[in-house]
Parts: structure tokens; C-alpha cells; sequence
């Protein structure tokens, strides 16, 4: 027998001596041990895969939220500028400017159908009395503006370049109101004011919605919940505090997931 041979068959019997005897002995014992030990490195494989895996999906989960926040982020900033046109293209209308009271009403309660749905009402009102003196809905005509709708009437209005103010946003009408402001001047010279006040409620149940159970939260810059597709008493809306993540600017939030619009 070569050294060879020699060094194998004491390799095989050191081998041997490892295990107990009935095993040692067993060819089917062996293999059921080598099958064993192969399963457990299966396993081990299929553990770590599965925390691969995990972690991707939270990844794209994550992604997928961010992505759809962000969207919806743009869409309530093209809202915005989209109500500031509208705002602004009426207080231009030539018979808003015009002295003709039952003219201006009618011009309006025939534009109501025009406008889009988030729109509540549309007012010429007084610039100091704030006495609604032509609207959308006729039976505000000769009443004051509602400071809970309207309370911004109290401060001092600053107009954008395009003369146009844009509110915060007010729990007022069951819902979220939103105003936006432009300054008309008469043919005789009056100050007036078309405001129109917009369901910033229904502009989030409008919102795109990633999967089942999910809901969109809108935050202005003080922190505050102004709008969303729950409930207003769920939401909390307008309360004045301020999310856990307090963030300085306004912005759109999903649950776990918040950008700014």
C-alpha cells in the first residue's frame, strides 16, 4: 500500500471517528447529515434573501409614496396659480367693473356654471364695509362677508404682482376655505373687491392615492392640518399644532410621507 492510500484510509477513518459509531457505520446516516447540513446553508441563503428582499420592497414602497406626494404636491401649486388666473381674468370682466348691479349679478350666477367644482361662491363685495353687494349665490347679495369665512378682512391685504391675495386657509362651511382676493375699481370710481372662495377639501379628495387605507394630509406653513381627504374632526384641521416633523414650510403630506407642494 503506497503512502498515498495510507494517508487517505486514515483520513477517511479520522472522518469516521467523529461521529458516533452507528453513523460511521451507515452510508444513509451520512448522507442524511450531509443533507442536513446542505438545508442549513439553504436556509441561512433564503433568511438573508428574504431581508434583501424586505428592505427593497420598503425601498420602493418609500419611492413609490415620495413620488406620489411629490405629484400631488404640484398639483395644488398649479391649483393655486389656476384659481389666481380665474380670480384675477373675472375682476377684468368689464361688467364687474361697471355700476350695473343687476347686470353684475347676472354675469355671475351665469359664470357659477363655468367654474369648477372647488369653487363655493364668487363676491363683489365693498372694500370697507365688506358688504356683498353682487355673488354667485344670491341669497349673500346685501350681507356682510362672514369673518369666520372671511378672516382675513380684519388685516391688511398684500397683493402678488398679479393683484391678486390668497388667504390661509380657514375651517369655515364644514370644510376648508381658501379666498382668493383681487381689488376692482368702478367706472365711478369705487373700491370694490372680487373674492372667491374656494373647498380646499375637495381639491385633496381629488388627490392621486397610492393603494387602499391611505389618505393625504395638506399642512400650511405654521404646521397646521388644513386639508385632507379624512374627516375634518379626524384631521384635526386648522387646530394649530404643529405635526411631529414641524416643518417651516407648508407642505403635502402622506401618512409617513410629507413634501412640500
Amino acid at each position: 500500500m503506497s503512502g498515498q492510500d495510507q494517508r487517505t484510509e486514515k483520513s477517511v477513518e479520522e472522518a469516521s471517528s467523529v461521529l458516533p459509531g452507528f453513523l460511521a457505520k451507515s452510508f444513509l446516516a451520512k448522507f442524511l447529515v450531509a443533507l442536513l447540513l446542505v438545508t442549513v446553508v439553504i436556509l441561512g441563503v433564503s433568511a438573508n434573501t428574504y431581508a434583501q428582499t424586505s428592505d427593497q420592497l420598503s425601498q420602493n414602497t418609500e419611492t413609490e409614496y415620495t413620488g406620489v406626494a411629490n405629484s400631488s404636491a404640484t398639483q395644488i401649486v398649479e391649483w393655486r396659480q389656476s384659481r389666481r388666473d380665474t380670480t384675477r381674468r373675472l375682476g377684468q370682466f368689464r361688467v364687474i367693473q361697471g355700476d350695473n348691479q343687476s347686470a353684475k349679478q347676472e354675469f355671475l350666477q351665469e359664470e357659477r356654471e363655468r367654474l369648477p367644482e372647488d369653487v363655493i361662491r364668487v363676491s363683489v363685495v365693498n372694500s370697507t364695509s365688506f358688504n356683498v353687494t353682487a355673488s354667485t349665490d344670491q341669497a349673500k347679495v346685501g350681507a356682510d362677508l362672514n369673518t369666520r369665512e372671511a378672516p382675513w378682512q380684519t388685516e391688511t391685504i398684500t397683493y402678488g404682482d398679479d393683484e391678486v391675495f390668497v388667504s390661509n386657509a380657514t375651517n369655515a362651511l364644514t370644510t376648508s376655505v381658501v379666498s382668493f382676493v383681487t381689488p376692482v375699481e368702478t367706472e365711478s370710481g369705487e373700491e370694490r373687491l372680487l373674492v372667491m372662495q374656494t373647498d380646499m377639501n375637495e381639491l385633496a379628495g381629488n388627490l392621486p392615492q397610492p393603494s387602499a387605507g391611505v389618505y393625504s394630509q395638506v399642512v400650511d406653513s405654521q404646521g397646521r392640518i388644513v386639508a385632507g381627504t379624512r374627516g375634518q374632526t379626524q384631521l384635526g384641521a386648522n387646530a394649530g399644532s404643529r405635526l411631529v416633523d414641524g416643518s417651516a414650510d407648508g407642505h403635502l403630506r402622506h401618512p409617513h410621507r410629507s413634501v412640500r407642494p
